[in-house]
């Protein structure tokens, strides 16, 4: 029976792979900790230029999507474990281990009366609560969840899931935020230097509501006389079928790796994040602690991790969006007072490390 497995194989984009990726430099780096380690090659591909080759000769690359990965090899690298920690689930494979400890993000299951299910289609609306049906049933399963904010925990408890199944170890930024010398800087083609930039850094889930910023841009330039750049990081699939390739003000980084978020923040003025469902996001945090201003969603779970100069919108109204963006520009000189004190500047990704190892090595 091998001892302990860190399971990150099932995390593709997004944040994920972000928590994924610091978690595994923390742990790889602190000696002391004895895990095996299998990760996706997303994952794997951002580990890259932060470990040594020698620390990356003890991961195992293997890419799990869904249940579509089931053979020997899998049932070679998944099985005969005392513990299991899955950074995030669900994972649809059951892995043979006697302890199976689960990370969970997943909002569409804990909060089913969003708005964000009235931008999907009937069909789509059905097939997603039939996904997120069977995957509450997985999560259900495990011995131990870890949440990232005390609103998931609660919003669980009220779904039927017991409390003392489920631990808390908050989000926080990168190690890498406080190593310049690792940072990579993008350079942005075509984007204008005297424009007020707005950014989204992430992918274009349903969720994030990211569609309605086209309406948003419409309303700045007719009602306000205003055109700001947004600078987000999708592809150009992404782009194309989000209508957003044939405007000149609309431009894209493609996706980026860890190292070059900071870059990514620097090319900002501000953070714009529409958000109507998240468990938690780093984002707000580490435009914060690069020195930019945050505009979100007036909605309960991201006043949980926004700092406290946040201007906040009705992510359901474009017109209340480009109000307060505008406001946003019209007082984009003021000095941001940053509270470095906080829960979420002090909690460091050595901290959430040590944290996660305490629950697993709890058992």
């Amino acid at each position: 029976m091998r001892n302990k497995l860190v399971n990150a194989s099932n995390l593709h984009s997004g944040g994920g792979v972000q928590v994924a990726v610091s978690f595994i430099v923390e742990l790889i780096k602190n000696k002391r900790y004895d895990y095996d380690i299998v990760v996706s090659s997303k994952v794997f591909d951002n580990l890259i230029s932060l470990l040594c080759k020698d620390e990356l000769e003890r991961i195992i690359i293997f890419d799990v999507y869904g249940l579509s990965f089931y053979n020997s090899k899998a049932k070679e690298i998944f099985s005969g474990y005392n513990i299991c920690f899955t950074i995030f689930g669900p994972f649809y494979y059951p892995i043979d281990c006697k302890v199976h400890i689960c990370g969970f993000a997943q909002p569409w299951i804990i909060y089913p009366d969003s708005h964000a299910y009235t931008l999907l289609g009937f069909f789509d609306r059905m097939k997603r609560k039939l996904k997120y049906y069977i995957q509450k049933k997985l999560f259900l399963n495990y011995d131990m969840l870890v949440v990232e904010q005390n609103h998931v925990k609660d919003a669980l408890v009220n779904r039927g899931f017991k409390k003392e199944k489920i631990e808390i170890v908050s989000n926080t930024i990168s190690s890498i935020y406080n190593e310049p010398h690792r940072w990579k800087n993008i350079e942005v083609k075509d984007k204008p230097s005297d424009k007020f930039c707005l950014g989204f850094l992430g992918r274009p889930y349903v969720h994030k509501n990211i569609r309605i910023l086209k309406t948003v841009d419409e309303i700045l330039k007719e009602s306000f006389d205003l055109e700001v750049v947004i600078l987000f990081s999708f592809t150009d699939r992404e782009m194309d079928e989000l209508g957003f390739s044939d405007l000149n003000n609309f431009l894209s980084t493609g996706e980026i790796k860890v190292q070059q978020c900071p870059g990514f923040y620097k090319n900002i003025d501000c953070l714009i994040f529409p958000s109507l469902l998240e468990c938690f996001s780093a984002a707000p945090i580490e435009a914060s602690f690069m020195g930019k201003r945050v505009i979100a969603s007036d909605l309960p779970f991201m006043k949980e991790c926004c700092p406290s100069s946040t201007i906040y919108f009705d992510p359901t109204d474009a017109n209340d969006m480009a109000k307060k963006i505008y406001h946003a520009y019209l007082n984009r000189n003021e000095d941001l007072q940053l509270d470095f004190s906080s829960e979420f500047m002090t909690f460091t990704a050595k901290d959430r490390a040590r944290k996660y190892c305490s629950i697993i090595d709890s058992y």
